[in-house]
């Protein structure tokens, strides 16, 4: 089953430092008390690469998250997973059959073209290219050829245009599928008591309690 852990650490600047964790992770987000965006690295991406999750032109980097380790995780002393003094939040992921899948595809500029493999029609996905562009994800509220960019802008179409039986089906914008550029991608399912994936509409309120999910989170992405 998904196994799913979350924690801290301060970073010291330079050394390498290993994080332990409890399990070998499949995927790992990580984000600091800094004006930076949150850095990730899943199983498929290659060496001691990982990445923003939002856009940025010098991803991916090579000296942020540098490993998934059989306990673990190890960090460079790239700023954004190891500055001096500064503390970071993580959350780590291990992979379960039906509940989370990861993967990576090389782009081909082709419209509808299908990803799946995952073994489960996915709840949430997630998908991050190599060439410095948006991370793209799309929910299962979202309807029709519909999903948006990571840092929050409008819905838009030809990006995760469906949600698939085994998988999910890409357009032609280059945020997703741009030809020859490499992708990694996450999905979750929705599991009652363990992963619930939904929506809520906004109040304009200073706080609003969100209790769908019925059980306390260990991570929250919105």
């Amino acid at each position: 089953p998904l196994r799913v852990r979350t924690g801290s650490y301060v970073g010291n600047g330079s050394r390498l430092l290993a994080i332990s964790v409890g399990f070998k992770p499949d995927v790992v987000i990580l984000k600091g008390n800094l004006d930076e965006d949150a850095v990730v690295k899943t199983a498929t991406m290659p060496g001691s690469t990982s990445r923003e999750i939002f856009a940025d032109v010098t991803s991916p980097y090579t000296d942020a998250i540098r490993s998934l380790d059989a306990n673990g995780f190890s960090v460079g002393a790239n700023a954004r997973v190891n500055a001096n003094a500064i503390s970071y939040y993580w959350t780590a992921f291990q992979a379960g059959s039906g509940e989370m899948a990861i993967g990576t595809y090389d782009g081909d500029d082709q419209d509808n073209r299908s990803i799946t493999g995952l073994g489960f029609q996915p709840e949430y996905v997630l998908t991050m290219s190599d060439d410095g562009l948006w991370g793209i994800h799309r929910f299962e509220a979202h309807v029709g050829d519909q999903s948006m960019t990571v840092e929050g802008g409008s819905l838009g179409p030809d990006r995760i245009q469906a949600f698939l039986a085994d998988g999910f089906e890409l357009g032609t914008n280059n945020e997703v599928n741009g030809s020859t550029v490499r992708y990694d991608w996450i999905a979750w399912n929705h599991i009652p008591g363990r992963i619930h994936i939904s929506s809520y509409p906004g109040n304009g309120l200073l706080t609003q309690a969100i209790t769908a999910p019925g059980f306390p989170p260990e991570y929250v992405l919105q």
